[in-house]
């Protein structure tokens, strides 16, 4: 907190979720939270399982609300200025990877998967904005954009295309 200037805020976050490695073993094949809602990034944490719209489209393994078998990392930076207190103005970045690869062949619920031989997810960069209205009212947007890693091309095939996901949002927050 600096006099006249206003607040600057590093910070960063390790997460890692562990399971079985066996998957064919019918114990716990991933780390379970009683309630998990950990959701970092805006598109990653927003196009998780529980969204109507899944990153990557519905069945992919990759969209998650929880550390169930993922290595996530992030780090970033939010400031907030002394003339204008009611912002604050953030970037962060996050990696996101499987803890162990996914589970290859074939099991009783699903076809036959494609070989997958990388854990990275992929990574996003965001920017964020957040005006503090009152108590209880704030205004909230981000810009952010997320690279598919190599698990994409395991399960698309070699020659898809991996675009990015870019993504520009606003939300508004009310308290009761």
């Amino acid at each position: 907190d600096l006099s006249e200037v206003g607040m600057i805020t590093p910070w960063a976050e390790w997460g890692k979720g562990s399971g079985d490695n066996n998957g064919s073993y019918a114990g716990n094949n991933n780390f379970r939270a009683i309630n998990s809602d950990y959701r970092p990034g805006a598109i990653y944490g927003r196009f998780d399982t529980g969204a109507a719209v899944v990153l990557g489209g519905a069945g992919n393994a990759a969209a998650s609300n929880g550390l169930a078998n993922r290595t996530i990392w992030g780090f970033g930076v939010k400031a907030t200025p002394a003339a204008v207190n009611k912002l604050t103005v953030g970037a962060q970045f996050y990696h996101y990877e499987f803890s162990r690869l996914a589970d290859n062949g074939t099991t009783p619920t699903t076809a036959t998967l494609r070989s997958r031989n990388s854990r990275n997810i992929g990574t996003e960069s965001d920017v964020t904005a957040e005006w503090k209205h009152s108590e209880n009212v704030s205004f909230k947007g981000a810009a952010g954009s997320f690279l598919p890693g190599t698990y994409w091309k395991d399960v698309r095939g070699a020659n898809a295309a991996l675009n990015p996901v870019v993504m520009l949002a606003g939300d508004v927050a009310i308290k009761f």
